[in-house]
Parts: C-alpha cells; structure tokens; sequence
C-alpha cells in the first residue's frame, strides 16, 4: 500500500503493478534497457531497467491527502503479506506539492525538498544495515541507482513529515509491486 498517515485520516492506495505500468510498444521503452514481455505488456527486468522506466515517467504513482492544523504527516509504503515467494517492489524518487488550504484558494507548490532524501541518494543509505538517511525501513534487499528494493520479504518504508501548511497535499512515487516471479 501506499499511503499518508495524518491525525485525522489514514489516505491509501494500492501500489501499481508491474503489468499496469509497463508498456505495449517498443518505440515506447527506454533506450538499450533489458525488459521481459509479460501477456503483451513489456516490463522492465532489474534495477537499472527499472530507473530508466521511472526516469522516462512510468510507474508513477500519486496520492492526495489533507494535512490538519498540526502540520504532520507520515508517507510510506508497506506490504504487509507477501503474496509469492519472490515478492519484489523498486522504490524511486518520491515527490510533494502542497495544493493550497481549500478556504483559500488553490495554489500549487512543489515542496518536495520537506522530504529527507526523497530521491535515495547513493550516499545516504546502505543496504547491509538497511538504513535510509531520513526513511524509517525495514530489510532492504538493494539500495543503489537512487532506488530501494525489497525481495521475498514483508517490508514498511515511511518518512514523517512535520511543520506543514494545513492544506491539501499530493505525494507521488516511482514504484511497482511484483507478486512473485514475472510470470
């Protein structure tokens, strides 16, 4: 799930899978990349791949929430039960607009810098102690191209977030869910 956890509501969604993402052209995959065709839909198959799907815009996914008087939010990703024995999910750069206080009009605002390290810099985060500068996460099975991943394993990956305008708010994240093997 994807979601922002506020004092009053908890927003959610289903992540996208790696089939509602992929493509069904070639002219439309990124340049010299490995893929796989799964039932028509072409996917990408590993880390670099992934980065070049999400660099060229797929797997994109957003969520809106409303933030209330005391400025705090929490965004993540969880699974909570793994579905196959090869459960896989790449996590990219994660995005936040403030969309403006309803009663005042909307104005839009990217604010993504509230975010600590919201684009998984290389050097903010290690893999073997499965720390992420700035991220609350459990085992990490990668953490390199500015992407985390999670393998064969129940995973929760959030950030809180404090100090924000009341107001409506969009947070966006490269990201898919695979249940087991690409098949």
């Amino acid at each position: 799930k994807f979601y922002a956890e506020t004092s009053e509501k908890t927003f959610e969604k289903a992540v996208m899978n790696l089939s509602e993402g992929g493509v069904t052209d070639a002219a439309d995959v990124p340049e010299g990349v490995n893929t796989r065709t799964i039932n028509g839909i072409i996917v990408p198959d590993g880390t670099s791949a992934s980065v070049a799907f999400f660099n060229a815009g797929y797997y994109l996914n957003e969520l809106e929430f409303t933030v209330g008087e005391d400025g705090m939010a929490t965004i993540g990703l969880r699974l909570d039960k793994t579905i196959g024995s090869n459960d896989y999910v790449v996590v990219g750069e994660w995005k936040l607009w403030y969309m403006g206080d309803p009663g005042a009009g909307v104005v839009e605002q990217d604010v993504s810098d509230l975010i600590v390290n919201n684009n998984f810099d290389p050097a903010r985060g290690d893999k073997n102690t499965s720390t992420i500068e700035g991220w609350t996460t459990t085992t990490l099975n990668g953490y390199k191209q500015n992407t985390a991943s999670y393998n064969k394993n129940t995973f929760s990956l959030s950030q809180k977030l404090t100090g924000l305008p009341k107001g409506k708010y969009k947070v966006t994240v490269h990201t898919f869910y695979r249940a087991g093997s690409y098949e």
